[in-house]
């Protein structure tokens, strides 16, 4: 399941935040809050909106892909030899396209993890994303 890309237009310059949920958040025991955030992707593109401005970016393109245990059990053992599951794998990328937009790069989270270390650390599913 992928969501459309979010443009945002409230930065100086026209930046993309692409949010692609290849899991479903309702199939995954206690993630109530998580199910609120896929329907919701303006959260999550406020929350890179505030990191950009904090490091004064204007033009930027970022994707936010949220798989489950078995997409980043692969992506960890393709990219870090590491045959486990785990909250976060990042791809920077960093160069600067023709139009002078900034491609950060992917962010790939597990939700099945994020999910599970909310709730040993007692939090909120949405404080821990």
């Amino acid at each position: 399941m992928t969501s459309p890309e979010v443009s945002v237009g409230d930065i100086e310059s026209q930046s993309t935040v692409d949010i692609q949920w290849a899991v479903d958040p309702a199939v995954i025991d206690g993630a109530a809050s998580l199910v609120e955030l896929s329907n919701n992707d303006a959260m999550l593109t406020e929350w890179c909106i505030a990191c950009a401005e904090f490091m004064d970016l204007s033009a930027f393109e970022v994707a936010i892909r949220i798989v489950d245990q078995e997409e980043i059990t692969a992506l960890n053992q393709r990219f870090r030899s590491r045959p486990n599951a785990t909250n976060v794998r990042s791809f920077p990328h960093g160069t600067v396209d023709e139009s002078g937009l900034l491609l950060l790069g992917d962010i790939v989270i597990c939700a099945t993890v994020l999910v599970t270390e909310a709730e040993s650390q007692r939090k909120s599913v949405t404080a821990h994303f």
